[in-house]
């Protein structure tokens, strides 16, 4: 929980429901600190950076369509662990390596 008070001390708890910021960037800089929002900060900047590196065919401006669009979508997300997100950004980053491989 985000208080020190379990919901039974606490009036205005919500019967033990935790409540979680609705922005991934608030809730990453709030639970890890400045430690963990430089990690994120720079997976973040590596992700888009692998793009200027490789190929602008259509199959990476759709990828890099997609984490725009994920990073965006932080803005008003209640958690970051649902899977999809990281399967999503391991299928742009290894469509982005493929294609400096190639190079």
């Amino acid at each position: 929980y985000y208080s020190q008070f379990g919901p039974s001390n606490n009036p205005a708890s919500s019967g033990g429901i935790k409540s979680i910021l609705n922005n991934i960037y608030s809730e990453v800089s709030t639970e890890t600190g400045i430690v963990g929002s430089v990690i994120f900060v720079s997976f973040c900047a590596y992700i888009t950076l692998l793009y200027r590196k490789g190929l602008r065919a259509l199959p990476q401006k759709i990828m890099l369509a997609g984490i725009f669009g994920v990073f965006v979508a932080w803005l008003a997300y209640p958690t970051f662990s649902i899977l999809f997100q990281w399967v999503f950004f391991a299928l742009a980053v290894r469509l982005f390596l493929e294609t400096q491989d190639t190079i």
